[in-house]
């Protein structure tokens, strides 16, 4: 995922806008989770055609093939492959949302600091605090960290 940022020399997005961002950037979240849940339903599938290839080479009274152990063999390591795939893409789409979350979450106190040592030296910062004061919300983390983006390229460290 993208880090989202926001134009700081522009008016501050109000609280709808700001929700909006946070909703799309949870639709992208939930495509990972989609195809997870894919690769585990195909994976399901192909256990059962395993269960039912070992089922036939055993029920078979004389010696099976080779292509059916080859098969065999194949389906088993498709299983495994798209388990693991699976889980991986679940496991992305829990990090990418709480990524999200994070982002939009109010900056806390302690947090804070850095951001008005930003203000104190930058007229752009101060008023974007301003306006956000203004519109009676708490900073978000994803502004804290495009005001911080602003004064590392503006080089007001």
């Amino acid at each position: 995922m993208n880090t989202p940022a926001i134009d700081i020399l522009s008016f501050p997005p109000d609280e709808s806008a700001l929700e909006q961002m946070r909703a799309k950037a949870l639709d992208n979240a939930k495509t990972p989770q989609h195809y997870g849940q894919v690769a585990s339903f195909v994976g399901a599938g192909l256990m059962l055609a395993w269960v039912a290839d070992v089922a036939a080479v055993l029920e078979s009274s004389s010696t099976h093939s080779p292509a059916l152990g080859v098969f065999s063999l194949v389906l088993a390591a498709l299983i495994i492959t798209a388990h693991l795939w699976g889980r991986h893409l679940r496991q992305r789409a829990l990090q990418l949302r709480g990524r999200v979350e994070r982002y939009f979450s109010p900056v806390r106190i302690e947090q804070a600091g850095v951001v008005l040592s930003l203000a104190q030296r930058d007229a752009a910062v101060s008023q974007y605090l301003r306006m956000v004061g203004r519109q009676r919300r708490a900073l978000r983390q994803i502004e804290s960290e495009s005001l911080q983006r602003f004064a590392a390229e503006n080089r007001l460290d």
